[in-house]
């Protein structure tokens, strides 16, 4: 296994093989291009036909408290409704199952019917601060972390009712943040003031363990379509980086060295890496060639 990493003047490239998952970018190998007109786009999800995301609609220095929002997209990138869900406080998080848009909204867990945008689910998390982010355990049940309460709630969609699934110990291992299941395990990042953490528990033995540690500050983890998980952040310096965990735990890292000013989300949909850039109010897609 090998991964190579080639500059050229203005070009980085990005090759990872590992039979999940490749991204190049080289001259003639990758295509990019930006989606402008959102407002502090924050998050971002893709289904097999359309593109979401979750805008916070906050301007620095700006006294008037805005409304967030939800964007629809094409698969190509096409904005079909900017306002196609609003009226919500931060949207942090996006997920689709059984077609029912879930959304985090600071406490609150929301739905709503892809079909006719009625919202159909409002769960208050008591015990949550500020949730931050969902992750599928199966059909009917999300996983919503809580960084301030260490917390990883369990929501049974079918019975609308939630309960604490684990608590981390956040002295220890940091507070919880992005969330991602893969072949029965959690994958949790954590931060700390010193770093960042991937944690990893079975779904069913709820045994925590420290997969690996980080010197980055952690801010997504996703899966590939082939089951690799992709976790992106930024170091120190304010470099943006991504690393690449494949089957039997090794890691990769791949040097992403862009233009983005804040990294706080991305969402990988087959070939195509979608990078909200909530500074310049737009969405970045790369697709590789």
């Amino acid at each position: 296994m090998v991964l190579c990493f080639l500059q050229c003047k203005l070009l980085q490239l990005i090759l990872v093989i590992c039979g999940f998952f490749t991204f190049i970018y080289a001259q003639n190998n990758y295509s990019l291009s930006v989606v402008e007109g959102f407002s502090t786009p924050n998050t971002i999800y893709a289904t097999s036909s359309n593109i979401f995301v979750g805008n916070a609609n906050t301007t620095i220095g700006d006294q008037k408290k805005k409304k967030g929002f939800i964007s629809k997209l094409d698969k190509i990138g096409k904005i079909i409704d900017l306002y196609y869900i609003t009226d919500l406080e931060i949207p942090r998080s996006l997920i689709v199952v059984n077609d029912i848009l879930y959304v985090i909204n600071v406490n609150t867990l929301l739905g709503f019917s892809l079909s006719t945008k009625k919202q159909v689910l409002r769960l208050t998390i008591n015990g949550a601060t500020s949730l931050s982010d969902i992750a599928m355990k199966d059909d009917s049940t999300l996983l919503l972390s809580d960084s301030e309460s260490g917390l990883i709630f369990a929501v049974d969609l079918k019975k609308r009712k939630y309960y604490i699934f684990l608590s981390i110990e956040t002295n220890a291992l940091g507070f919880p943040n992005n969330l991602v299941v893969n072949d029965g395990f959690l994958y949790i990042t954590t931060s700390t003031t010193e770093g960042s953490s991937i944690l990893r528990t079975h779904l069913e033995e709820k045994n925590v363990e420290i997969f690996h540690e980080f010197d980055e500050k952690l801010y997504n983890i996703a899966l590939t379509k082939n089951g690799g998980i992709v976790i992106g952040g930024k170091n120190t310096q304010g470099r943006v980086k991504f690393y690449k965990i494949v089957r039997g735990g090794k890691i990769y890292e791949i040097d992403i060295n862009t233009e983005l000013n804040v990294f706080s989300d991305f969402f990988i949909d087959n070939m195509v890496l979608w990078i909200p850039d909530s500074i310049n109010d737009r969405i970045l897609k790369i697709i590789a060639e």
